[in-house]
């Protein structure tokens, strides 16, 4: 069903990896506002998966690889970054302090709610690291990007919210897809903020149509 949607929306299926095993999954709960609560999460087959020599290489010719949850301790990044290859990750997404370093990346994406001083300690931290860009998301509360030498700011964008769920990574998206076009910093934040925002929509992560059991 994955693949199918991929190769639906146009992305590239030919290294998506399928393992024998649990599938990922998350029980969530969504409250009125459509705020979620992740009650319950189990990753799986994904938990131990490692890109095999060949599509390292692959990786290798990207201009730019983002990595969401892996429990590899920072290999696949400290790898693609000693290549001389841009990489990104969401930090928020991992619990084990083992797979939090920030070496090698270009850019680091994190969450701290909608506590300005929290995100705003955040910001400091990942670039107290040494992270050339750090993103902060905020909630409600929208967006802050820093590079050490300028910090911009963006709210959010108002709509009718059904389920947050996606929200974060369609941000991530969004912001990406400017940076890598050659925007500014504020652009790629209403970028972000944008495709979060239609992603707040609809129920789940991205428009899908219900599947009989």
């Amino acid at each position: 069903w994955t693949r199918e949607l991929l190769a639906q929306n146009g992305v590239d299926v030919t290294y998506l990896r399928e393992r024998s095993g649990i599938t990922a999954y998350t029980d969530i709960e969504v409250l009125p506002s459509g705020e979620r609560v992740f009650a319950y999460e189990d990753f799986g087959v994904c938990a131990g998966y490692r890109p095999d020599e060949a599509e390292i290489a692959v990786l290798k010719t990207m201009d730019h690889v983002h990595i969401g949850w892996m429990d590899d301790g920072g290999d696949l990044r400290r790898t693609l970054a000693a290549a001389g290859v841009s990489v990104s990750q969401d930090i928020s997404v991992n619990a084990d302090p083992a797979n939090l370093g920030t070496n090698g990346l270009a850019i680091a994406f994190a969450s701290a709610g909608s506590d300005d001083g929290a995100a705003d300690a955040q910001l400091e931290r990942l670039l107290g690291d040494g992270v050339p860009l750090a993103v902060v998301t905020r909630g409600s509360k929208g967006s802050l990007v820093g590079d050490g030498t300028d910090r911009f700011e963006a709210g959010i964008k108002p709509v009718e919210v059904v389920d947050t769920t996606g929200a974060g990574d369609s941000f991530i998206a969004g912001f990406l897809a400017a940076r890598i076009a050659g925007r500014s910093l504020p652009d790629c934040l209403a970028a972000g903020r944008d495709q979060a925002a239609s992603t707040c929509t609809h129920v789940g992560g991205f428009p899908q149509e219900a599947r009989p059991l």
